[in-house]
């Protein structure tokens, strides 16, 4: 092929096979690359879902934690019991198929007892004397140790009927559900 560049003639020659064949190789290099790049964009998003699904989790961990203490600090508002025995105690409870919600309510139900025998109810009097505990002692303690003297006072009773029926003028209607614990110690 011939230019013609003022005046001058310039002759350009070119292998074209050779300029092709490189061509070629390039986009077959390329190609492998792009492929490759697909590859690491799936392993990628891969792992993004794979990443995301245990943070995800770890999330709803951290929610579901966030929430038990929550529940736990209102519940020690409403009752008194420290956080750490209420922890303990729901530990026992669930032992035993016990809610600690059922046991908030007894502690509950059990504290309004105290206070009622203390302020000269009879029947809740006589209930404490009968399990041989002093009401002036128990209102001087914890709700925690008020709740467990209470507890071991009534596991002790040898008769299943006077147990259950005792548990429950004491600890409310949940007191029947709180029997196995209270066998357990």
């Amino acid at each position: 092929m011939a230019i013609e560049a003022g005046g001058l003639y310039v002759s350009i020659g070119a292998d074209l096979k050779g300029f092709n064949e490189s061509i070629e190789k390039a986009k077959a290099k390329f190609k492998g690359l792009a492929e490759a790049g697909q590859k690491l964009q799936k392993v990628g998003l891969a792992f993004g879902v794979f990443g995301g699904a245990v943070v995800g989790a770890f999330g709803a961990a951290f929610n579901s934690f966030t929430k038990a203490g929550d529940a736990l600090q209102k519940m020690s508002l409403r009752t008194g019991i420290a956080v750490e025995s209420l922890q303990e105690l729901g530990y026992v409870a669930k032992l035993s198929d016990t809610s600690l919600e059922e046991m908030q309510s007894s502690v509950k139900k059990l504290q309004t007892g105290i206070t009622e025998a203390s302020e000269g109810n009879a029947k809740y009097a006589l209930t404490f004397e009968k399990i041989g505990l002093d009401i002036n002692d128990l209102k001087k303690l914890k709700p925690e140790e008020q709740f467990m003297k209470t507890a071991a006072a009534i596991a002790e009773i040898e008769n299943p009927t006077e147990r259950a029926a005792r548990a429950v003028a004491l600890f409310g209607k949940n007191g029947v559900s709180l029997l196995p614990m209270l066998s357990q110690g």
